[in-house]
């Protein structure tokens, strides 16, 4: 007798089973993929890095290229001149040392000066020494000191004995001499030296006499 097979519900069930499973897995693989494709593409973009940050160019300014306002100016700064000095019309021919040597206290009673010599008397500091006219080498001389030709008055008060030993254009030396003990007008024996310089707007005497040397004084 014919006996219909009847298919195993069990083995059935499983053939289904494995059946959709297997579909499943043919899903699941392809959004793998698709997932991987994905997945490949972003760490491309990681690969590569994020978007460069723009870059900014900064042009210096070429110093050529810079425009005559924007170059520094040069300034020239002219120092203002001072005023020369004024210069005095001078010659030792038109001082009047005469006139000046007239003005002082005479050498002695009822004697008068006489020029005995001058020197610079247009310069800084220049002189003319005075003699007692008339007299002898124990007479009483004087200094007169000028500053560019203007009569600057004598050397010291008193009519003494003097000589000058030495100058400069601002300077005056003279020796002063005087009788010591017994000694006779011929041959005095006391000495002293001073020197008058121009200080820049008057005279200095620079040593001292003793009072033996300036008697009267």
């Amino acid at each position: 007798m014919y006996s219909p097979t009847i298919p195993n519900t069990r083995d059935s069930r499983v053939g289904r089973r494995r059946t959709h499973i297997g579909r499943l897995a043919a899903i699941v693989g392809a959004t793998s993929v698709v997932l991987a494709g994905c997945s490949g593409a972003q760490s491309s973009e990681e690969a590569s890095g994020t978007p460069a940050p723009k870059t900014v160019t900064v042009t210096a300014e070429s110093s050529a290229a810079a425009t005559p306002e924007s170059s520094t100016a040069t300034t020239t700064v002219t120092a203002e001149q001072s005023p020369s000095p004024t210069q005095i019309d001078c010659s030792p021919s038109s001082v009047p040392v005469a006139s000046d040597a007239a003005g002082i206290a005479p050498p002695l009673p009822g004697e008068t000066w006489s020029v005995w010599q001058t020197g610079n008397l247009c310069g800084t500091l220049g002189y003319a020494e005075l003699a007692t006219t008339g007299g002898t080498g124990s007479s009483p001389t004087q200094l007169l000191l000028y500053n560019n030709g203007k009569f600057l008055g004598t050397g010291i008060k008193c009519n003494a004995l003097g000589q000058v030993s030495g100058s400069t254009d601002e300077s005056v030396t003279v020796q002063y001499r005087w009788p010591q003990g017994m000694d006779s007008n011929a041959n005095m024996t006391g000495r002293a030296s001073v020197t008058f310089a121009w200080n820049g707007s008057s005279v200095d005497m620079l040593g001292n006499l003793p009072a033996e040397a300036t008697p009267g004084c």
